[in-house]
């Protein structure tokens, strides 16, 4: 699907310069500056030459780690968490979650039994070292 029209959007360096180049841009309400840098450089080296290595020696499982290693990485940046908070001590339940779906069905609430103390999930939210900025970017000249 494709816009048209006027809207509203967030958009990344090369997103934004292609709608500059391209007299997209009518107006700007925010703008978030930040120093650019090539993070993942050395980490990337390291794994794809691990990758091709594996792969030359006919390893395929620790080809296919490698991989993974190299696309999963840059995503945790803007991973999203849950928020727990403690309700109780339950010294003698084992460890578990637990789905409670109330009668209308339209509520579900989640409790995780640990360690003997007792949670309850209160929601999503970024993370405590989020960068979202990260993820979007690497995403976006992808």
């Amino acid at each position: 699907m494709f816009p048209i029209g006027r809207f509203w959007t967030t958009l990344c360096t090369p997103e934004l310069k292609y709608a500059f180049e391209h007299n997209h841009i009518k107006q700007v309400a925010t703008c978030v500056l930040y120093e650019q840098e090539n993070i993942f450089r050395s980490y990337v080296d390291k794994f794809y030459s691990l990758r091709l290595d594996f792969k030359s020696a006919g390893v395929a499982e620790y080809e296919e780690l490698c991989k993974k290693m190299l696309n999963s990485l840059y995503g945790k940046f803007g991973q999203k968490g849950e928020n727990w908070r403690k309700i109780g001590d339950c010294p003698n339940e084992p460890d578990r979650e637990e789905l409670i779906f109330n009668m209308d069905g339209r509520r579900v609430t989640k409790l995780r039994y640990l360690l003997g103390e007792l949670f309850i999930m209160e929601g999503r939210g970024e993370c405590f070292d989020s960068f979202p900025a990260i993820a979007a970017h690497v995403t976006a000249y992808a």
